[in-house]
């Protein structure tokens, strides 16, 4: 069932029920349904399945991705996060559209560095550092 643009009625219209069906209940009934798969996703922890520094190809829904690092080298030192976001039709690595990187230059001991990035349908990514461990990987596949 398809959007219908709702009638603009006039003073003095004959307001019948096939009216009131096609402008209201159905365009109701498509807004609920819209509304219903505002849930409609996939989510997963990949940690043990991605690798810093190798390019992944998204499916065909919108992709969150979600990476947290950790530094465990016992010392403060500096933390960085980078991730490469390309387009489907460029070689992996060379055309990289998009570059993310936070940089915490004395962060203390044991601290972790989040980072949250999109990725369009067929767009390849690639998280290249995130602190001195990759500590969790979590995905989610939106409608």
């Amino acid at each position: 069932m398809a959007w219908t643009a709702p009638k603009t009625w006039t003073v003095g219209e004959m307001c019948t029920a096939a009216l009131l069906n096609t402008h209201v209940r159905d365009n109701l009934n498509y807004l609920k349904t819209e509304a219903d798969r505002v849930d409609d996703h996939s989510e997963g922890d990949v940690t043990g399945s991605r690798n810093l520094g190798t390019s992944y190809q998204n499916s065909t829904k919108i992709r969150i991705c979600s990476v947290c690092g950790y530094n465990n080298a016992g010392t403060r030192m500096a933390m960085q996060a980078a991730v490469k976001v390309t387009d489907p039709g460029a070689t992996p690595g060379v055309s990289d559209l998009a570059d993310y990187s936070d940089y915490n230059t004395a962060p203390a001991t044991d601290a972790y560095l989040q980072m949250f990035f999109m990725v369009p349908p067929s767009w390849y990514y690639r998280v290249n550092q995130v602190g001195t461990t990759k500590h969790v990987w979590y995905e989610w596949d939106l409608f």
